[in-house]
């Protein structure tokens, strides 16, 4: 547990609160540039807590708008000595941080709030892979896990909102993907195209849109899965070996290249977390270079139950570099795939294609993941990344990290399987395993 906590009054009205000491260097807060995936948030009475969930510090960077509304709970997490402090230092003109002990009034609260957060972080962030074999955890396991930690951290002030996993409510056979809740939030964005009016595809689309809208499902008869769908078995087999490739015209292949894509340009439930989910090749024919792609789906997208259509505005795109030139993609089978023509003159050796969703992604429109050459190359890794050459959240420490958090996963669902609690005591350790976690490990289990 970290012994003491820096106190500091900024120039802006802010109140920082930051555990000592801070190893690693990278104490994550909401004032960072960018987000990073491995990032835990807690919205509270009078501001934000964050955690990284790879670091093992127990107590959270508080950035504080209010320092008078967090005194109701700052007491419990940090202490009665940080209290007080921070209530100086709130009525005080910015100066020198001050660095006080700490020692938590309510321990309890302390580790549920690192749990809670841990519970919203992987409703955003968890990797499910078929690639990989890690399962998608179950939306309804994961909605009772949030509203339990959210009845124990009620000193907190957090807001509650309900988390809105689609189907979520009256057993229904016919419920969509966990993930599903959030895509309710993506707007269509400008431009996007309408749904096309009559049709089973439409139809289905509409369906989805009521039923994310309205947290319940409309499925009809002709909406269930065939007899003989594949199990989750049967999807884990066919993605361990490769993913449906998109076709190609006749022509002369001059390059191919397989890697990862930026988790943060697309909202879960569509896209494949694995380092493996995108491939491409590129052809030469009737003097264009065309670029074949091929982006694995989402576990969620491969249930049996799930829709195979969506609204347009929820499918993901992909681009590649130089001029960016992007195309929709369609599900086909067990993945995303699409065709794109490179413009003239660009040489296919720079080449880098990347995943996104329109009106959802946060970085500016360049390709990132997938390069030349068979993999993720130093020319894939500068076409991806938003900011200068050599700054320290480069796209190889974005991959490191998105490492990291496969083997956290891992380490968790392995616990899960084996039925250990999660103490507080472990290295690096979130908590009490969650409800949903164990729910993923025996399905896994039942899988294999």
């Amino acid at each position: 547990m970290s012994s003491a906590v820096r106190i500091e009054q900024r120039a802006d009205g802010l109140c920082v609160l930051t555990p000592l000491p801070g190893r690693p260097a990278r104490t994550p807060s909401v004032l960072d540039p960018e987000p990073g995936v491995d990032v835990a948030l807690l919205e509270v009475a009078g501001g934000h807590l964050t955690w990284s969930v790879l670091d093992a510090h127990r107590e959270p960077v508080a950035v504080l708008d209010e320092a008078a509304a967090a005194q109701g709970w700052v007491w419990a997490l940090y202490g009665e000595p940080a209290a007080l402090a921070l209530a100086a230092a709130a009525k005080a003109a910015p100066g020198p941080p001050v660095e006080v002990p700490v020692r938590p009034g309510l321990p309890e609260l302390a580790a549920d709030a690192r749990s809670w957060a841990y519970a919203q972080w992987a409703a955003r962030w968890w990797p499910a892979s078929s690639l990989d074999a890690v399962p998608a955890l179950d939306a309804r396991a994961l909605a009772d896990d949030l509203e339990r930690l959210a009845v124990r951290c009620d000193l907190l002030g957090a807001p509650r909102e309900p988390y809105r996993p689609t189907g979520y409510g009256p057993p229904d056979p016919g419920a969509l993907e966990p993930a599903a809740y959030l895509l309710a939030d993506v707007p269509p964005w400008p431009g996007a195209p309408e749904p096309e009016r009559g049709g089973p595809a439409a139809g289905r689309a509409a369906r989805l849109g009521d039923t994310v809208a309205g947290g319940r499902s409309d499925r009809t008869a002709g909406d269930d899965p065939a007899p003989g769908a594949p199990t989750a078995y049967d999807r884990y087999a066919l993605a361990a070996g490769a993913v449906a490739p998109e076709p190609v015209p006749d022509g002369l292949l001059i390059a191919h290249g397989s890697g990862g894509t930026d988790w943060r340009r697309y909202p879960p439930g569509l896209v494949d977390a694995s380092e493996r989910a995108v491939s491409w090749r590129a052809v030469r024919t009737a003097g264009h270079t065309v670029i074949a792609v091929s982006v694995a789906a989402a576990p969620e997208r491969l249930a049996p139950d799930a829709p195979r259509a969506l609204p347009p505005h929820l499918v993901p795109w992909a681009e590649i570099g130089g001029p960016p030139v992007t195309t929709a993609l369609t599900l086909a089978g067990d993945a995303w795939t699409g065709r794109l023509t490179v413009p003239e003159g660009q040489p296919v050796s720079a080449l880098a294609v990347g995943v996104y969703l329109p009106g959802f992604d946060p970085v500016p429109p360049r390709a990132g993941a997938a390069a030349a050459s068979g993999g993720t190359t130093a020319a894939a890794d500068a076409a991806q990344d938003p900011r200068p050459p050599g700054h320290d959240g480069a796209p190889a420490a974005h991959r490191v990290v998105r490492e990291k958090i496969r083997s956290l996963v891992r380490e968790r669902l392995a616990r899960a399987a084996a039925d250990e609690p999660g103490g507080l005591g472990d290295p690096g350790s979130l908590g009490d395993l969650l409800a949903a976690e164990r729910a993923a490990a025996a399905e896994q289990d039942d899988d294999y």
